[in-house]
């Protein structure tokens, strides 16, 4: 399967979930002749936020021949080292397996995660 089918597989996923997520594109572009700056080389294609601490997880997809670039390797080292966590992942349920380890004893497939707000302050 392509990385590209697993991704929109692994995101379609994460819509159910109600976890905070986003896929993160690293690089740059070129719009109307300008450079927009994206995320850092080696950034991870799907970042989760784990409730309730808002831990960051960051997942690489990958397919199955797919092979991780050096980049990759030290972004991952950088946010291992941040406290963050970082999973190489190459199928849905390979996601499906790092989101139940993040989430440990509170996980729960069906629940819906939702916002909560800490403060109102209308200043």
């Amino acid at each position: 399967m392509a990385e590209s089918s697993i991704q929109w597989s692994i995101l379609k996923w994460l819509e159910t979930t109600g976890l905070l997520h986003w896929r993160a594109n690293s690089g740059e572009v070129f719009v109307h002749g300008r450079r927009i700056t994206l995320g850092p080389d080696g950034c991870p294609d799907v970042i989760v936020l784990v409730p309730p601490t808002g831990h960051f997880m960051g997942l690489e997809v990958k397919s199955a021949k797919g092979s991780v670039r050096s980049e990759q390797v030290a972004f991952a080292k950088r946010l291992n080292d941040c406290g963050a966590s970082y999973y190489v992942v190459r199928t849905l349920d390979e996601a499906r397996n790092a989101v139940a380890k993040e989430m440990g004893d509170q996980w729960k497939p069906t629940q819906a995660f939702g916002v909560k707000v800490l403060s109102t302050s209308t200043n």
